[in-house]
């Protein structure tokens, strides 16, 4: 479990709903789509031991790919904790 202090744990409780909201107004193909890749992730992490893709590797590997901008920038690609979080959750 999360042991931060309460300040923290409000940040991730609103950024949590937030998360979920953005994710309710895809459509619902993306929906499925999103669920299954997380489901696929999640279940090569638990088997990390055997095929050395935890959840920091899955980041590194996907991150670039599924959280990319529509338009490229300079500012570099989001951070490969934000997928080892968003593994951990699903």
């Amino acid at each position: 479990m999360y042991r931060g202090n309460n300040a923290e744990l409000s940040n991730m409780a609103e950024r949590k709903e937030k998360l979920v909201g953005l994710i309710k107004e895809l459509p619902e193909s993306n929906q499925r789509t999103l669920h299954f890749l997380m489901t696929f992730l999640k279940a090569l992490s638990l088997r990390s031991e055997v095929n050395k893709m935890s959840t920091l590797n899955l980041g590194v590997v996907f991150a670039p790919t599924i959280l990319r901008r529509k338009v490229e920038t300079k500012v570099p690609p989001p951070s490969s904790r934000v997928c080892r979080r968003a593994g951990e959750r699903f």
